[in-house]
């Protein structure tokens, strides 16, 4: 193949406009497709038409979801509940109920996860609009929600009132030596 009269190697950087197919030499400065643009609607149009799938998208909160069908997402083909988990104001939340000497904080913190599922779920359906939803609950091991270097062993520690050594124990107790098998 040949661009501006140079034969290409195998190691040359191109850049192809992805609105008029044109192949450019180099890196090309890029900017955002307008997803708005009568190009785009109708390309999506000519394929809507055509296809004979529907479209799900995998959406974890309320956000992702809305996004989704702003997209034109015909459902939810994988919300994973562990990513609801992984946010910043929820981490120690989980991380209460992970770690819970007493069925008292285990089941605080359980009550707590539960009214941010509720809210995510109430979004995910709303945003879905009676689209499918397809929910895998809890997958990961308990471990992961844990930190796993000495710098946020010790804070966490610190943070909940442990010694760093007794929670680098439980932590370890509960890593599992081949998470795909349980």
């Amino acid at each position: 193949m040949t661009v501006d009269g140079r034969e290409l190697t195998t190691t040359d950087l191109i850049t192809i406009d992805g609105a008029t197919g044109r192949v450019i030499l180099g890196a090309a400065r890029m900017r955002p497709a307008d997803l708005n643009s009568p190009e785009i609607k109708s390309l999506l149009e000519w394929a809507d038409r055509e296809r004979r799938l529907k479209v799900r998208a995998n959406a974890d909160t309320p956000e992702d979801a809305a996004r989704a069908r702003a997209f034109g997402a015909e459902g939810i083909g994988l919300c994973r509940t562990e990513h609801m988990f992984f946010a910043t104001s929820r981490l120690p939340v989980m991380r209460k109920m992970i770690l819970a000497r007493t069925d008292a904080e285990r089941t605080s913190a359980l009550d707590t996860l539960e009214a941010f599922q509720e809210t995510d779920f109430y979004g995910i359906f709303k945003a879905m609009d009676g689209f499918a939803v397809t929910i895998r609950t809890l997958d990961p091991p308990l471990h992961e929600f844990l930190p796993s270097n000495r710098t946020e062993i010790n804070s966490l520690a610190a943070e909940i009132g442990w010694r760093s050594n007794d929670l680098t124990d439980r932590i370890e107790s509960m890593r599992e030596e081949n998470p795909m098998l349980g």
